[in-house]
């Protein structure tokens, strides 16, 4: 794992955090699902803080891993480009 990597999953560990998202994919298939999940955002983007009463540590490491997966995603997409 190198800065650029860290970078990217800072970056998508914040909007997981602060935004409303959408994600699924098909794990057989690779395709979108058609009713595609939505994650709330927990944290205001611009004060920091706490959108939701009762926001525990649960709630935040799920946003933290749905942060890391895309992460994950987009790094390997990248790795796929510079390869060809």
């Amino acid at each position: 794992m190198n800065k650029s990597d860290v970078r990217l999953a800072k970056k998508k560990i914040f909007k997981c955090l602060t935004e409303d998202v959408e994600h699924g994919i098909d794990k057989r298939t690779g395709k979108p699902l058609k009713q595609r999940k939505t994650s709330l955002a927990l944290f205001d983007k611009r004060g920091g803080h706490a959108i939701w009463n009762g926001t525990d540590l649960e709630m935040v490491m799920d946003k933290v891993m749905l942060g890391l997966y895309f992460a994950l995603k987009d790094s390997n997409s990248e790795e796929a480009k510079d390869e060809n």
